[in-house]
């Protein structure tokens, strides 16, 4: 406790502030919070002056004295954002136990750095430190109470604001093992050293200069979570912060920035939707909650209850079609409350009733997808109709996953149509975007098991397939090789092809062009029966039709040994 006297009577330069070691493991925190008061009215110059460390080669090791939990992380924190030196011990992030002293050379204990302790300081700590400019300095430190309701400062929790030019922080630790909440409002007491000999107090938000402005919000970043915060700045003029804590819980909030609520007072809706929670990004957030009404009702089609509904719908027994009605009247409803959305979205007018006909008919034809030619398109065909048949059956047969994504499809690819007929797939795509349903698809199907990644591809295929369902129209005004041509020169087809060069050659996978070749097959039934004149002769048309691009696709692929130039040129022959 010796490091006032060597700061202010010996006129020391640095001193190691073994205070904030040994009084901050033995969480005697009004003790601590004193010694910075009195520092702030005598001198705040002299915190720049202290080193602060959580170990060093005299003392015990920091993971002994603190733990490898969130009261070492906290203290860290702490000593990474308070001003003067931040000074980690030999072996500290690591989390070594051996205690070394100055007359060793060489570590006795046979350790092994613990990667959990590592990537959490890279994650938690380390980013403060690149910011330390922001935490090094004085003039704009200052130190808060922490009142609880019951009106009284709770010494446990540390409360400062500190910053560098526009950019200002807040730190808030509970260094206790207990729950705690309360308000951050007025600072302590401080000297500004302008020469007035008058102490001066602020309160926070002048602190982190917020406007108190009603229509003014600010969104704060935790750097320990990661999460952003919304609060009212006039309410934090008013009233201050109020922050819940739970045992040895830290908010370093960096980034913090004002925004301007719009006449629609999108940010008052957040901010009340919200009800003080964090989220991984708040204009995000923001754009996910003006989307309510489209995610809602799309939620209620896209998850794991709905789509193994669908799945066991499936045509496979002879109770089918008792199914088919309430199935389809069910389907139409939910469809119909997504429109609604779009409409509200939108405030545009639009065919509603074509909509629901073509996901209705195409839903249909789908669930019996198995015995299609048997249940809607019964006409007798040859060998080469019913191989054909048969090939696009055993697509779906062969991998449910499939019937997921083309579930999701149906009720996505005529959105665009909401907005107009003209380049309505491409309208349909850039809404599907816009409009994050990716977001709530990707979780419904990872609900079946599927990992992050291969629930991105299963969107992607869906993406490609509202881009290109009416890949079979464009068809029949241009031949094969341009149209493979076409699909060849899009980014998204390349790596689903898994296109790649070597030695100066392109490349292609060959499982990847066969179910690429089944998907745009699918796609092209899918887009042909949702005609209003569509009927078994056309069906068997479509068939023999699309049999013919698929054996004209195989054979190509065979001649091209799987290189893009060889598959052009086979099919321009």
């Amino acid at each position: 406790m010796m490091e006032s006297y060597f700061v202010r009577t010996l006129g020391m330069h640095r001193v190691y502030n073994s205070a904030f070691m040994n009084i901050l493991r033995d969480e005697d925190n009004a003790k601590y919070r004193l010694i910075i008061k009195n520092t702030l009215e005598y001198d705040p110059e002299i915190l720049k002056r202290f080193v602060n460390f959580m170990n060093n080669p005299d003392e015990r090791t920091a993971i002994d004295q603190f733990g490898d939990g969130d009261k070492y992380f906290g203290i860290c924190t702490l000593m990474a954002t308070m001003p003067g030196l931040p000074m980690f011990g030999h072996g500290q992030i690591e989390g070594f136990s051996e205690k070394y002293g100055m007359e060793y050379k060489k570590a006795y204990w046979d350790e092994t750095p613990r990667s959990d302790l590592i990537y959490r300081h890279e994650r938690q700590i380390f980013p403060l430190l690149h910011r330390r400019a922001e935490f090094a300095g004085i003039e704009l430190f200052r130190l808060f109470d922490f009142y609880t309701d019951a009106g009284t400062v709770n010494e446990n929790v540390y409360a400062y604001t500190n910053g560098l030019g526009n950019q200002h922080n807040l730190v808030v630790y509970h260094n206790k093992f207990a729950n705690t909440s309360g308000t951050i409002r007025t600072s302590a007491v401080f000297n500004p050293k302008d020469g007035s000999g008058t102490m001066q107090q602020t309160d926070l938000a002048s602190a982190l200069e917020l406007s108190p402005h009603p229509n003014t919000y600010v969104i704060l970043r935790d750097q320990s979570s990661n999460l952003e915060y919304l609060r009212n700045s006039q309410e934090i003029a008013k009233n201050g912060l109020f922050v819940d804590l739970h045992a040895y819980q830290c908010h370093t909030f960096v980034d913090i920035r004002q925004v301007q609520d719009d006449e629609y007072a999108s940010y008052k809706r957040l901010y009340e939707y919200l009800g003080g929670r964090g989220v991984p990004n708040i204009q995000q957030a923001l754009a996910e909650l003006l989307l309510q009404p489209v995610l809602n009702p799309f939620q209620q089609i896209a998850n794991r209850g709905y789509f193994q509904y669908l799945l066991g719908a499936r045509c496979g027994g002879e109770d089918k079609q008792q199914l088919v009605a309430p199935l389809l009247e069910e389907a139409d409803s939910k469809y119909a409350a997504f429109l609604d959305g779009i409409q509200s979205l939108t405030n545009l007018s639009f065919d509603r009733n074509s909509l629901q006909k073509r996901l209705t008919v195409s839903l249909d034809v789908l669930l019996s997808w198995l015995v299609i030619d048997r249940t809607h398109y019964p006409l007798p065909g040859g060998k080469t109709y019913q191989a054909a048949l048969t090939t696009l059956k055993d697509g779906l047969d062969e991998t449910p996953e499939r019937w997921l994504i083309l579930f999701a499809f149906l009720f996505v690819r005529d959105i665009g149509r909401a907005v107009g007929e003209i380049n309505h797939a491409e309208q349909s795509l850039s809404l599907f975007q816009e409009w994050r349903l990716s977001n709530i698809l990707k979780d419904c199907y990872q609900e079946f098991g599927s990992t992050q990644e291969h629930s991105s591809e299963m969107v992607n295929i869906i993406q490609l397939l509202i881009r290109e369902q009416d890949w079979l129209a464009k068809r029949g005004k241009t031949s094969l090789d341009q149209c493979m041509n076409e699909w060849l020169s899009m980014e998204e087809i390349q790596r689903f092809l898994g296109v790649n060069r070597h030695k100066g050659i392109l490349w292609y996978d060959k499982e990847s062009f066969e179910e690429f070749v089944w998907w745009m097959t699918a796609n092209a039934v899918l887009a042909a029966v949702a005609k209003p004149d569509f009927n078994a002769n056309t069906f068997v048309e479509l068939i023999l039709s699309l049999d013919a691009d698929v054996q004209t696709l195989m054979e190509a692929k065979e001649n091209s040994k799987y290189q893009v130039a060889l598959l052009l040129e086979s099919l321009n022959d």
